[in-house]
Order: C-alpha cells, then sequence, then structure tokens
C-alpha cells in the first residue's frame, strides 16, 4: 500500500488543502500521511474573523520523530504553504524523505485571475521558484504559470501561446508540467500535460460549469494523484479527474448554500464504486 505525505495547511471548516486531500487519498486504497502547516478555523472563502495558527515551529519535530522511526514516503505532496520560511521548510524535508523512487507532486498556490494572491509578493514567488526544482510534477493555474516564468499575466485568446508556456516550464525547471483551468472558449476548460522528456504536449477537455466554487484545484490534484498511483497512466488520472471535479460542481450549484465546499463525497463513492465494479 503506497504512502503519501500530505504538505499544506488544514482548515476546520471546508474543503481544501489537507481537509480533501486525507478523504480523497484514502479512498484510493493510499495511506495518507499529513503535515499540516497551520490550522485554519475555516477556509478563506467568504468567511470573517478567521483564526489561523501556524505550525511551522512544530515541523521540524515531527520530522525528527518520522526519522527516528524510520517512516518513508513513496511520494510528496504538495500545497498551499503561505510563507517563505514555510517553503524553506519543504525543502528540508524533501531533502530528509525523498528517495530514489518517491515521487513529488507541487501546486505552487499563490495566485489566480491575473493577480497573486493577498499578502504575496515577488519575495514568495522566487521561494516557489526554488522548490520547483525538487518537484517530479508541478500543476499550476493558468496565472500561476506565467508567473513562475516571471511573465505577465495574459489572457489566453490563442492556444500557441499556453503551448509555448508549457515548453519553456519544462525547460525550465526540468521537470513534467499540467497547467489547469485553461479558458479558450466559453463553454469548456482545457489542462494541459508536457512530460519533460518528450515534445508531445497532451491536451483534455471537460465541460466547464460556469461559477466561482472555493477548493477545485485541491480536489482535482488529490484525485489525480490517488488514481495515478492505481492506474499508473497520468494521461487517464488527469482526464478522470477533470470529470470528477466538474461532476461535484454540478452537484454543488444544486444546493443555494455551499459556502463549505465542493460537494465531492457523494461523486467520489460513485467514482470508486464503478472502479471496483471494473476490475
Amino acid at each position: 500500500m503506497p504512502k503519501i505525505l500530505s504538505i499544506q495547511d488544514l482548515s476546520c471548516y471546508g474543503q481544501c488543502s489537507n481537509s480533501v486531500a486525507l478523504p480523497i487519498l484514502s479512498t484510493f486504497g493510499i495511506e495518507t500521511i499529513i503535515l499540516p502547516t497551520m490550522i485554519l478555523s475555516t477556509h478563506t472563502g467568504g468567511f470573517k474573523n478567521i483564526y489561523i495558527q501556524d505550525l511551522s515551529e512544530s515541523i521540524d519535530k515531527i520530522c525528527q520523530s518520522w526519522q527516528d522511526n524510520n517512516i518513508s514516503f513513496d511520494a510528496i505532496y504538495i500545497g498551499y504553504l503561505g510563507s517563505t520560511k514555510l517553503i524553506e521548510k519543504t525543502i528540508t524535508i524533501i531533502k530528509l524523505f525523498k528517495k530514489r523512487n518517491t515521487l513529488v507532486f507541487f501546486t505552487p498556490a499563490c495566485a489566480d485571475n491575473g493577480k497573486l494572491y493577498q499578502g504575496f509578493n515577488d519575495n514568495y514567488l522566487e521561494k516557489l521558484r526554488s522548490l520547483c526544482f525538487y518537484a517530479d510534477y508541478i500543476v499550476a493555474n493558468v496565472t500561476e504559470a506565467f508567473f513562475l516564468m516571471n511573465c505577465e499575466y495574459q489572457a489566453i485568446n490563442h492556444p500557441n501561446r499556453i503551448y509555448e508556456l508549457i515548453h519553456e516550464l519544462t525547460k525550465k525547471f526540468l521537470t513534467n508540467m499540467i497547467i489547469t483551468g485553461i479558458e479558450m472558449n466559453k463553454d469548456e476548460i482545457y489542462v494541459l500535460f508536457k512530460q519533460y522528456h518528450s515534445h508531445q504536449i497532451t491536451s483534455f477537455k471537460e465541460q466547464k460549469i460556469n461559477g466561482n466554487y472555493h477548493g477545485t484545484g485541491d480536489i482535482f490534484l488529490s484525485y489525480m494523484i490517488g488514481k495515478y498511483f492505481i492506474s499508473h497512466e497520468m494521461n487517464i488520472s488527469i482526464q478522470e479527474a477533470m470529470k470528477f471535479v466538474k461532476d461535484a460542481i454540478v452537484l454543488t450549484k444544486e444546493d443555494t448554500n455551499h459556502s463549505y465546499g465542493i460537494k465531492f463525497e457523494k461523486v467520489l463513492r460513485g467514482f470508486y464504486e464503478k472502479a471496483n465494479q471494473s476490475k
């Protein structure tokens, strides 16, 4: 049974980060070990008076305990970090626990819709770029992809620009690259995948559901990683993760009160049952 370490924050209320990584990965039969970088009373999508407890001072002691107990991981999944200090600690964790066959999945969660998240700056971006060199797979949205290349954000009016961008990113960071959330028309959403050692770019598309839903990137990546560890086929994993997120959004859209986040649980159960029937 594979073991995956998930390094990201933990919201007590809300569907994002470790709150979705743990149940989704576990459904795939993966032993999921979480390392919360901080604990939040709620996710940050529309709530007030949010309590945040930074856990960065506990990370070294947790990792030392793991080393003392000879704990190892088949993959390291890195999500939202939030500070340059946590980026540096994450690089140290990779150096400590990455073995020859350990895969590192990294989403440089820092921006969307052409803008950095509040509180982030160029120094934070530069630290994220340094972490990218340790990743086997980088999964970024369009805005993050432009910012990783130190480029101004551009609306994607022609596929050539995003194809150029993914080539530039794989060459810069010497790794496999996935760009999500590409809107080339009003009805469809695209994801691009390029392996470092290949010139081929694979494009995936799914129906676009209008609206703003918190945590979709975390759900997509958690499902993609889980599926990859049982199928060992990244193309299949990406396509199925896109459909999973779309189906979960459709179910969520029917509920007028979805402040908690994407209602993925019922959809996850259906995907799991379908996978078992096909065995």
